[in-house]
């Protein structure tokens, strides 16, 4: 997400909820963070004991790269959230998470 400005207005009630759904999917999906709303990022398998030293350094360069698609799209959910919206998601532990609890609240 490095670089990537957006401006979308808070999500503050159901009023709003349509034209915020569609302007954060558009956001996610140009940073391209769509398989962490969609559940499905691809975290890397932990290499064996007896991995060479490049197969740690692939494994730690991908699960980063894993880690930060799913932080970024938390990053955008909450970043475009009022502060009494955002208490409604506070618990949610992943991104996919924070998006199906608003789609039940606000859908």
């Amino acid at each position: 997400m490095q670089g990537l400005k957006f401006n979308v207005e808070k999500l503050v009630s159901a009023n709003n909820w349509t034209d915020w759904k569609f302007q954060v999917r558009i956001v996610i999906q140009s940073a391209g963070c769509t398989s962490a709303i969609q559940g499905n990022i691809k975290y890397p398998e932990t290499p064996a004991t007896t991995a060479s030293e490049k197969e740690f350094a692939d494994y730690n360069k991908a699960l980063n790269a894993a880690r930060k698609m799913e932080y970024d799209a938390q990053a955008i959910i909450v970043g475009s959230l009022s502060s009494q919206v955002r208490q409604l998601i506070n618990m949610c532990k992943e991104a996919k998470e924070m998006w199906d609890t608003l789609h039940s609240i606000f859908e």
